[in-house]
């Protein structure tokens, strides 16, 4: 997806939402990659931060991201990539973020995928459906959807804000 100048609003509605504070009081790093535990937190907090038991991972030990973790347990979000692992500091990759997406939404039906280089049948194949048809994502300008590529930080931030109607923010 080609995020360009859409990332600015994206931004700015997240800031608002209190969904990330940056890297830093005045970056973003839009260009960086996304993490597994990064990306719990963004879900997390923009589900309002609700408490969970406490995951069974033996790799989140992180007090910034443990909660939200459990959270993305709990409600079935995420099952981790083992039953005692998480991996909260590898890359995400976009048909995982497609996934994890798909099941934050409650995990809508969704018709075949007109993407090439989407296996059907692959378990990121009805997220990716589902997220082309309802504007979360508009793939690459050559067609392709690009399941294998890492996701940056100005791509999930395109994507949730997609996902919730791209709403103006307060301060854009």
């Amino acid at each position: 997806d080609d995020v360009g100048p859409l990332w600015d609003a994206a931004v700015a509605w997240m800031v608002d939402q209190g969904i990330t504070e940056g890297t830093s009081p005045t970056t973003f790093s839009p260009s960086g990659v996304l993490s597994r535990g990064e990306l719990a937190v963004f879900l997390h907090r923009h589900a309002g931060s609700p408490e969970a038991p406490p995951h069974d991972f033996e790799d989140v030990d992180a007090p910034w991201q443990s909660a939200a973790v459990s959270w993305l347990v709990d409600a079935s979000v995420t099952f981790g990539t083992s039953p005692t692992t998480f991996h909260p500091d590898e890359p995400v990759n976009r048909g995982q973020l497609a996934t994890f997406l798909w099941r934050f939404a409650d995990e809508p039906v969704a018709g075949p995928t007109s993407f090439p280089d989407v296996v059907p049948g692959a378990f990121y194949a009805v997220p990716v459906a589902w997220a082309a048809e309802t504007g979360v994502t508009t793939g690459f300008d050559d067609g392709s959807f690009g399941p294998d590529g890492i996701v940056t930080r100005a791509q999930i931030i395109t994507f949730l804000w997609r996902m919730v109607g791209s709403p103006e923010s307060i301060t854009a």
